[in-house]
C-alpha cells in the first residue's frame, strides 16, 4: 500500500504471535510451581493429580518464610529469572503474600506497610517477576492468597490484590487465580467446609493461614483450568 500522507495515520504493521506448541509425551508441558510455604500443599496436590498425565511435568520450589517483602532473606525476582533462563518452563505458577504483611527496606530506608510508598515498591517487585516470566511462549499464573484468620495478613493482601490486578492488566500472558471462592465461599476465613458427600472437611491448617491437602484439592482444578485456557493438555 502507498505510504500514509504527511500528518496522516501511521501505517499499521501486523505482528504475528507465535502459536503455542502442543505438548506431547516426548515434549511435555513444563510447569514450575514456586512460592512461600503456601505453595507446599498446593503443589503437592497438583503434582499428585497430574502424575499420570504424560503431557505435563511439574517441578516445585518452596521457600518457607519468604515473599517479596524481604529479598535479603530470599530474592524471588532473581530466583524466578534464573529458573526461566536455566529451565525454560512453559508455565510458571506462583503464590506470595503470607509473609509480606510487614514493612520493607528500600535504599536503606524503611517503607511502612499501608503507605502509598509501600504499595508502589511492592508493585515494582511484582512487575519485576512478571517481566522475567511473560513471553509469547510462556504463561504466568499468579495465585491470590485466600482469606486467612489473621487480620494483618488480610489487610496487606487487599493491597497486594490491588497491585496484582493493575500489574496483570499491563502484562498480557499473566492470569490471576482467586483461591478465595472454593476456600472461603462467604468471603470470610473458614477452617472447615462441607465436602461433596455432606461430610465436614478441614480445609485450612490450625495456624489460620495454610491449607490442608483437602483444601489444596479444592483449588487444584482452578490451576489446571487456567493452564488449559492457554495450553492443549490433559
Amino acid at each position: 500500500p502507498p505510504p500514509a500522507p504527511p500528518g496522516g495515520p501511521t501505517p499499521f504493521t501486523a505482528v504475528t504471535v507465535p502459536a503455542r506448541r502442543v505438548p506431547t509425551p516426548q515434549q511435555p508441558l513444563r510447569v514450575w510451581m514456586a512460592g512461600d510455604s503456601m505453595m507446599g500443599e498446593l503443589a503437592q496436590s497438583f503434582a499428585a493429580v497430574e502424575a499420570a498425565d504424560k503431557e505435563m511435568t511439574v517441578s516445585i520450589s518452596v521457600q518457607v518464610g519468604t515473599g517479596l517483602a524481604r529479598p535479603d532473606i530470599y530474592n524471588w525476582p532473581a530466583a524466578v529469572a534464573r529458573e526461566v533462563t536455566s529451565a525454560n518452563p512453559d508455565v510458571v505458577v506462583v503464590i506470595f503474600g503470607a509473609n509480606d504483611d510487614q514493612d520493607m527496606m528500600l535504599d536503606g530506608q524503611r517503607v511502612v506497610l499501608g503507605t502509598q510508598a509501600w504499595e508502589a515498591e511492592y508493585a515494582r517487585r511484582v512487575n519485576e517477576v512478571m517481566q522475567a516470566v511473560v513471553s509469547p511462549a510462556r504463561t504466568l499464573i499468579w495465585l491470590e492468597l485466600p482469606p486467612t484468620a489473621r487480620p494483618k495478613i488480610n489487610h496487606a493482601d487487599a493491597v497486594i490484590d490491588r497491585v496484582l490486578a493493575r500489574a496483570a492488566a499491563a502484562h498480557p500472558g499473566v492470569e490471576l487465580v482467586n483461591l478465595g471462592p472454593p476456600l472461603a465461599p462467604g468471603g470470610s476465613y473458614a477452617q472447615y467446609l462441607t465436602g461433596p458427600s455432606g461430610q465436614t472437611v478441614q480445609v485450612r491448617d490450625t495456624d489460620g493461614v495454610h491449607l490442608t491437602l483437602a483444601g489444596a484439592a479444592r483449588v487444584t482444578p482452578l490451576i489446571l483450568a487456567a493452564i488449559r485456557r492457554e495450553w492443549r493438555v490433559g
